[in-house]
């Protein structure tokens, strides 16, 4: 049940309307959202909100306002740091939680943290590609999915993959909604959906669409897939090819899948070494060896 309002103040449009759906679209969520696109907004507007979360770029023009509700501040970069403001360029679900906390701080208890568990996502690298190796990672998801579900993504860019016509359609699909910013967004997902062991989605038509995809878009895709697929582990399978730091940065684990020869740990050392010089222990501690026999 919604039973909380949340006034959104922000002047970018498109980052306000993906913020606003996504709150208002999460498993659980108490809140009616409104969101306020053109400034100062109207007081009288604001009356009934619950908690208000205000872009630190407004800051200015509401400095004589007189809030009658908790106020959270998204701060743009500007060195707002108090307990009562969150880094606004990061996944929507952090900015959902503690929106939650903020609540609960002034006394609004019935606001509760997710209790759900959440979709962790798990980057794959791979020191070649053969059949041996794409049936270790096919017997690894699918001894996952068999504790808890998984859904599997190949990103390994290729210059062109061709559809197949059995397929509900390609990643290709939900990049495009990303990328226009449509409402529907949430809902391609498991039309997208194939089933087997386990779920997957065909891969991208071309290479180029994964490697235009901003740092946002990428944290709306991932937010849409983990919401919507209801999948508890999320993996995206990059082949021998280097992830995006916006992947790295979000995944939980970089799994490597190397095999016997000394071609392979030559391979995997660097990659490791490329780790290290893209984001130093934060990255070396994410990694996990799935050493095998070729």
């Amino acid at each position: 049940m919604k039973n909380m309002v949340l006034s959104i103040l922000e002047k970018d449009e498109l980052y306000g309307r993906r913020l606003a759906d996504y709150i208002s679209r999460r498993e659980g969520s108490p809140f009616n959202v409104r969101l306020f696109l053109q400034h100062p907004a109207d007081a009288g507007k604001l009356k009934g909100s619950d908690l208000i979360l205000e872009a630190s770029a407004l800051m200015d023009q509401y400095k004589d306002m007189r809030w009658e509700a908790p106020l959270l501040i998204l701060d743009e970069g500007a060195g707002v740091r108090t307990a009562d403001s969150i880094y606004k360029f990061q996944s929507a679900g952090v900015i959902y939680e503690a929106v939650l906390r903020s609540c609960m701080r002034s006394g609004r208890e019935y606001a509760q943290l997710p209790q759900h568990e959440e979709c962790e996502l798990e980057i794959f690298f791979c020191t070649e590609k053969s059949e041996i190796m794409e049936n270790r990672i096919r017997s690894w998801c699918e001894k996952q999915n068999e504790r808890q579900k998984l859904l599997y993504i190949d990103l390994e860019p290729v210059p062109a993959c061709p559809m197949d016509e059995a397929s509900p359609g390609t990643l290709s699909d939900l990049i495009y909604y990303i990328k226009q910013y449509s409402e529907h967004a949430g809902s391609r997902v498991k039309a997208l959906l194939s089933q087997d062991a386990y779920a997957s989605i065909a891969p991208p038509r071309l290479s180029s669409e994964i490697e235009e995809l901003s740092r946002e878009e990428w944290e709306e895709l991932l937010d849409v897939l983990k919401r919507e697929s209801g999948c508890r582990i999320l993996v995206l399978d990059y082949g021998c090819s280097l992830p995006e730091k916006t992947l790295l940065d979000s995944c939980r684990r970089i799994r490597i899948f190397s095999g016997a020869a000394r071609r392979d740990e030559l391979i995997s050392q660097r990659f490791i070494q490329a780790m290290t010089v893209l984001g130093g222990n934060l990255y070396l501690d994410k990694i996990v060896r799935e050493d095998g026999g070729s």
